[in-house]
């Protein structure tokens, strides 16, 4: 799979299992280290390695929306759509993320990418009349990987109802760090995070 399994749990605490993708002579334990080690590497080995990684994030973040859910996906299908197409549930999305990012994609034997770090996750229920998901209030700000309705000025008082859709947002912003080894909002300082929560709450493209 490419979920993180866990073995045991106790409150913020949980034992997993072991993150050892070795890689140019060192272990690259999470997906933003590894991007940073191939900045600059564009050759065939490094293109097919980004590719693995972006299927892996993909399916991985459809076995967190589909949590329970029933899959047939045989995953050594890389890069074929016809083995995923078919098989994928219809029902709507039960859990959410909630923080995906380059640091909570942990890398195991062979580059398999896992989504790792569920300590802030939602379930969400269903409502079967209008077939959509409730959804969960917003209440985390961070500008640098999050969608624009999760970080505009009213949602500090005012929380607003959020669903899966703001981990597809995060996803693309790690998949443009995958690709270019840069966060796609700049430096990550706090001296940023005001200026930067504002871009984004525009609505503002991050900078390729």
């Amino acid at each position: 799979g490419y979920v993180v399994n866990i073995y045991g749990y106790c409150g913020q605490s949980a034992l997993n299992e072991y993150a050892n993708f070795p890689f140019g002579g060192a272990d690259m334990k999470s997906l933003e280290k590894l991007n940073r080690h191939m900045r600059n590497h564009r050759d065939p080995r490094a293109m097919l390695l980004r590719l693995v990684q972006a299927y892996g994030l993909t399916i991985g973040l459809a076995h967190v929306h589909r949590a329970g859910a029933s899959w047939e996906v045989d995953p050594s299908a890389h890069f074929n759509a016809s083995a995923t197409k078919s098989t994928l549930p219809s029902t709507p999305a039960l859990m959410v993320h909630y923080d995906i990012n380059p640091r909570n994609i942990a890398l195991f034997k062979g580059g398999r990418p896992k989504i790792n770090d569920f300590n802030i996750a939602e379930f969400v229920r269903y409502n079967p009349t209008t077939q959509q998901t409730c959804g969960f209030r917003s209440r985390m700000h961070a500008p640098w990987w999050r969608s624009p309705e999760e970080v505009r000025p009213s949602n500090d008082t005012h929380p607003v109802w959020l669903d899966e859709k703001v981990d597809i947002y995060a996803l693309g912003s790690t998949l443009s760090h995958l690709y270019t080894s840069y966060s796609p909002r700049g430096q990550m300082t706090q001296a940023r995070e005001q200026q930067v929560r504002q871009q984004v709450a525009a609505g503002e493209a991050p900078v390729l």
